[in-house]
């Protein structure tokens, strides 16, 4: 006599093979629903992750954004009542110091003024 198992689709020839397969097979299921679930869990901490990381990111960059033109805002401000504004840099020694980016900022600044790019 055979014995039929409806989940695995397939007969045994006891009921102690079946009922040992399909318990395996449950196992398997199971095993697999758990590790479903924990990547699905996972993947959505990533994506949350991500957003948390661009909502900051746009965050700083307004804020950024928005100091630079407050400063902006003064110093033409400043320049409108007194004709010029001079600002200098120095490293820690005290030494007057001006970057290459610095330099780059004032003439882009110039042509920015001169040119309106």
């Amino acid at each position: 006599m055979k014995y039929y198992s409806e989940l695995l689709k397939k007969p045994f020839d006891t009921v102690e093979e079946l009922e040992n397969a399909e318990k395996e097979k449950k196992e398997q299921i199971t095993a697999l629903k758990v590790k479903t679930e924990e990547r699905t869990t996972r993947a959505k901490e990533v994506e949350n992750a991500y957003k948390n990381y661009i909502e900051t990111k746009k965050k700083l960059f307004e804020e950024i954004d928005n100091s630079y033109n407050e400063y902006l805002k003064l110093r033409d401000k400043f320049v409108e009542d007194y004709g010029s504004f001079h600002m200098t840099y120095t490293n820690k020694n005290g030494d007057e110091k001006l970057s290459l980016s610095d330099a780059f900022n004032s003439v882009s600044e110039l042509f920015t003024e001169l040119f309106g790019f």
